[in-house]
């Protein structure tokens, strides 16, 4: 499940999730977009506030991010013609 559906589900944003574990709401929404990946004491945190297993969050945010990465490859070998 994506991360952000994971949030939806149990009806929480950012911004309540600032607030259950003390990473700054524009942190999560990084996490979120994959322009960031959490270490894993925050791992832990969303999985707590998200009430489910660690893996589970580390699992929707690192496939996130690595959509990103390759969307940002991608672009760059588009751009410079490599």
């Amino acid at each position: 499940m994506d991360f952000r559906e994971m949030m939806k589900a149990k009806g929480l944003s950012p911004y309540k999730l600032e607030l259950m574990t003390g990473i700054r709401h524009d942190k999560i929404q990084y996490y979120a977009s994959g322009k960031r990946f959490p270490n894993l004491k925050n791992i832990i945190k969303l999985a707590r506030a998200l009430e489910c297993h660690p893996t589970e969050v580390f699992e929707s945010l690192y496939e996130t991010y690595l959509k990103t990465e390759q969307e940002v490859e991608e672009n760059d070998y588009s751009v410079h013609g490599k």
